[in-house]
């Protein structure tokens, strides 16, 4: 018998989303934001304002480019209430994009190829805390708390799933569909926080982008608390961020 596996998982997400939307606008809203207002326009900017040349040898742009199908999936996730398989790829998310960016910052002028043969020789030492102490930028601490807070969703914990599972005291099937008002919260927000860390290590490999920013798009990344990206731009340009 033929069942459409992602006819069936559409039919829950549609379900859930409708009752974000409508129950608990104010964090769905956050991640809605993030994708319209924010990344997609920024998106935009990358693709108009940084020459092919730059980006062709760029491990960061390829990881930024990979956000096109990586946001929707966690937009899908959550909307399954994959709460904490959400956030688990958003620690990895963050984690490959720290990876690409000091590879890039170390190495500007070798081939993606050759990038990635670093990578596979040295892999143990790209990745986690000891990865993020290599970069050569100012908000390093602001990365390792988030890397750090993101990492206690990774494994099986009291704190994670089963803290869930205690309060029901039984296990049913429609807990696994289950909305959770404060997960979705800590999603939206853990969203936002990985999307500014993200940027802002985009800029910083890419300057050239902040020629196209516009009035409306830094407030709105204000608004949705991104202060690694705007205290970025206000040291760039002390004008740009202020109205």
């Amino acid at each position: 018998m033929y069942i459409s596996i992602c006819q069936e998982l559409l039919k829950i997400c549609l379900e859930k989303e409708e009752i974000h939307v409508r129950k608990f606008s104010k964090w769905y809203a956050k991640i809605i934001r993030l994708y319209g207002d924010v990344f997609l326009k920024i998106f935009d900017l990358f693709l108009n304002y940084i020459e092919d040349e730059e980006k062709i040898a760029s491990l960061t742009a390829f990881r930024f480019f990979e956000l096109s199908k990586q946001l929707p999936l966690l937009c899908l996730l959550i909307n399954m209430t994959a709460y904490h398989q959400a956030i688990r790829e958003m620690r990895y998310i963050l984690e490959s994009f720290i990876q690409a960016y000091h590879l890039d910052d170390n190495h500007p002028d070798i081939s993606i190829k050759c990038k990635v043969e670093i990578i596979k020789e040295a892999e143990r030492e790209l990745y986690g805390v000891k990865l993020i102490d290599k970069l050569q930028v100012k908000r390093k601490n602001m990365l390792k708390n988030l890397y750090f807070e993101l990492s206690k969703h990774v494994h099986s914990s009291y704190k994670g799933e089963w803290k869930h599972v205690s309060k029901r005291g039984a296990v049913e099937q429609k807990f696994l569909f289950e909305i959770d008002e404060k997960l979705l919260e800590i999603s939206a927000q853990f969203m936002v926080r990985v999307f500014d860390a993200i940027l802002y290590l985009l800029i910083k490999k890419f300057p050239a982008i902040i020629k196209g920013l516009k009035d409306d798009l830094i407030k709105e990344m204000r608004e949705l608390g991104m202060n690694m990206v705007t205290s970025l731009l206000e040291a760039s340009n002390p004008n740009i961020v202020h109205s």
